[in-house]
């Protein structure tokens, strides 16, 4: 017998299962098929819940947003110096994208880096990851203004050199390196502080 929809269908349930197999394959090479058989429904009912892949796809993001995005960047809007707060962030990405039982690398950074997106949907990947960087420069504005960061600094570049930073080490967990060695590059980062914020 088909699978239908589920009298008990848990949308929440499904998307953070959606999630998972997005984060692993990658939006192009996820198929409905693929849907499909992980959330358990055919795909009449499928479409009747989600609208559409691509739909299925930014709720996902939106859930990546909460389960596992401000576990990373959380530490930049609470308290601590900026210092502080960026190397704890670099931490977390060591800690958080190399976790046993979820995929490796960050959703996110790596979504639509194999082509083959809508131009609407590379926009707005564009656009949440450019909305990261922008938290991330706006906190060292912050610590600029209360004088932990020269006034002689350029907050733009310094956001830009970790950012980037923060984004190869995304890369280089998908490619499995382990979270000492990522930790290792955090330190590394951090020692660059100084010459950069005085």
């Amino acid at each position: 017998m088909t699978k239908g929809r589920p009298r008990t269908f848990d949308r929440e349930a499904a998307v953070r299962k959606a999630m998972m197999v997005f984060w692993t394959k990658g939006f192009v090479s996820t198929s409905l098929n693929d849907l499909t058989s992980t959330l358990g429904i055919n795909p009449p009912s499928f479409y009747s819940a989600f609208g559409s892949k691509e739909a299925l796809y930014r709720e996902v993001l939106d859930r990546y947003d909460i389960e596992i995005a401000e576990k990373l960047w959380g530490p930049l809007l609470r308290g601590g110096t900026a210092q502080q707060a960026v190397e704890k962030w670099l931490s977390n990405t060591a800690k958080y994208l190399t976790r046993k039982h979820y995929p490796k690398g960050c959703l996110l950074s790596l979504s639509g880096m194999e082509g083959g997106l809508s131009a609407a949907l590379e926009n707005e990947l564009r656009v949440r990851r450019h909305g990261m960087y922008k938290r991330l420069k706006n906190r060292l504005l912050i610590a600029q203004n209360k004088n932990e960061i020269s006034t002689g600094s350029d907050c733009e570049s310094v956001a830009r050199f970790y950012y980037t930073i923060q984004q190869g080490m995304a890369a280089r967990a998908r490619d499995g390196e382990a979270a000492s060695a990522l930790e290792n590059t955090t330190k590394s980062a951090m020692s660059a502080w100084p010459l950069l914020t005085t």
